[in-house]
């Protein structure tokens, strides 16, 4: 699998569980995760995905942003796999569905 191929799987697999999956480009700035998911209540993951065959190399540049981002409270995520994608959409989609029974209990 390529990373494009990965970046469908993601969004596939996020769609599935009601999660949002932006496609994250900033002109201005370089070196910006790949990828925004977005899940309820106002949870946001910051995903920079790498070639599952060991290919992509995350460059300073990008690990410099992920740590800026975690410094400000972000969850930041590197994936190079279809089972990286799984847990980091199942630690999400858990959190939103914790969330939503705090809010029902209230």
């Amino acid at each position: 699998m390529t990373e494009a191929g990965l970046e469908i799987y993601l969004k596939r697999e996020a769609a599935l569980l009601d999660i949002e999956c932006y496609k994250f480009v900033s002109p201005a700035r370089r070196g910006v995760p790949d990828d925004i998911l977005v899940a309820y209540p106002s949870l946001v993951f910051f995903v920079e995905l790498k070639s599952p065959k060991g290919t992509g190399k995350t460059s300073k540049l990008q690990i410099r942003e992920l740590r800026r981002l975690h410094a400000l409270g972000c969850k930041t995520y590197i994936i190079d796999s279809t089972d990286a994608v799984d847990t980091v959409l199942l630690h999400l989609s858990r959190l939103s569905a914790d969330a939503r029974k705090r809010e029902n209990k209230g």
